[in-house]
Parts: structure tokens; sequence; C-alpha cells
């Protein structure tokens, strides 16, 4: 997983994704978050550990790509609308993209020509009838794992982007930073596999532990057990002391 902050005149949220996710996934759920159409966008990649930046004028024509692939650090994605006939653009022209110009949640959710009545509309994300029910069977799932899990046991991490890896089971709760919904585990890994120390934009979830030896995974990806003893080295033998 990779941090995304996804900005955009109407839109700037913070989100964490596969970073396998492809470009035509992304950019659905690019629009799903800024109402722009993935044919009018104009995507620009600001990379926090240093790679140059990246521009994609077109992005639905190259949807294989993976353009979060090897990054080990947090990204922004700066989408434009290059369709100046578009709904957003025109919210943006009308006041919705004025930075000193704020509504309240309420006025906001009572306005007709607002992204979030857009949404409602058309069902996208969080109020498409089969995501809420798919996000909802999840949370269920990760209950039902987290009544399994005991904080303080060895345990066993795996995830379809990253071969087993364990450690202790230091934390299992909410993250307020994502949102205040879903339950994460927090691991404290045996070798620097990880992604964090135990904190998370200057909170401390569990630890501190060395840098790189913590991180937080979804309670599904997570079983203890103390027979989850240390991995052995690819250069270690049981018939060399």
């Amino acid at each position: 997983m990779v941090k995304v902050t996804v900005i955009s005149p109407l839109c700037s949220v913070t989100k964490e994704w596969n970073v396998n996710i492809t470009l035509n996934e992304m950019c659905k759920k690019l629009q799903a978050l800024t109402g722009v159409s993935p044919s009018d966008m104009k995507l620009t990649f600001e990379f926090e550990d240093g790679k140059p930046l990246k521009v994609l004028e077109h992005p639905s024509l190259d949807p294989d790509l993976c353009p979060l692939k090897s990054i080990s650090h947090g990204t922004r994605i700066v989408v434009q609308d290059t369709n100046q006939n578009s709904m957003a653009n025109q919210l943006q022209s009308s006041g919705g993209g004025d930075p000193s110009f704020k509504l309240s949640e309420e006025t906001y959710a009572q306005r007709k020509d607002s992204i979030l009545n857009w949404k409602i509309q058309n069902r996208w994300g969080r109020f498409d009838p089969e995501t809420k029910a798919r996000q909802e069977n999840d949370r269920k799932l990760q209950q039902q794992r987290v009544n399994q899990l005991e904080v303080g046991e060895r345990c066993s991490v795996c995830t379809n982007s990253q071969p087993e890896r364990r450690g202790y089971l230091r934390y299992i709760g909410k993250i307020s930073d994502i949102n205040n919904l879903d339950i994460w585990c927090g691991i404290e890994f045996d070798c620097a596999v990880g992604k964090n120390d135990g904190t998370l934009n200057g909170k401390v979830y569990f630890g501190p532990v060395e840098a790189k030896h913590g991180g937080f995974v979804k309670p599904c990806n997570v079983e203890t057990g103390a027979q989850f003893v240390p991995l052995k080295e690819e250069n270690e033998s049981d018939e060399e002391l």
C-alpha cells in the first residue's frame, strides 16, 4: 500500500492504494473523488521519493499501466479537467473552487449543483449499493478475524503484494487518519520489511519500534500463534551453526 493525496479544484483527500493498481482502476477511483471523467483527465504525479514528475494527458489510453509500482513513499496526484464544459469546471467557475469559499457540511449536502449530489445521483463510490454492500461485508469479515487474534502474540502476515512476513501483533484498532470505520492491525516485524516505526502522521499506535519494522495491515491478512517463529534468512541452513 502507498499513501496517495488526490488534489483537484473541488477535492483534496488522502487515500491508501495498492501499488499494483492499474491506471484504469485508478481513474475510476479518481472520478468518484473528483467528478472528472477519465477521458478528460490530465494527471500529474508528484512523487515524494524524488522521482521526476510524471504527466499523463490521456490516461484512458494506457489502462494497464501501474503508475504507483516501485514507489516506496507517498505521492500527490493533481487531477486537471481538460473539458471546459464539464460539470466539475462549471462548479468551479460558480464558486466551488474558490479556497476562501467554504460551506458547512449540512449546507453543502443540501446543494443540488455539488459533486456530492452528482455522486448520489450517479451512485458513485460509497453511494453505489454494490460498493457499500462489499464494504460492509469486508468489515464483517475483518471483525470476525479480529475475534481470533491476540495482541502480543507472534503472527504471520500474508498479503497479495508481499511474501510472508512475521513478527508480533502489537495493535488492533481504528486509525483516525484513515477513517473511523475500518479496523487495522499494527505489526512489529522481525526484519525491516515494514513502512513505519509504529507511528502514523506523528501519532504513536504502538512502539515506537525500529525504522521500517512497523506496519499496519487489515486483520484478514494476519494470523497469530506460537508456531510463527522468525523466518530463516535465505542463506541460513539447519546444517550450519
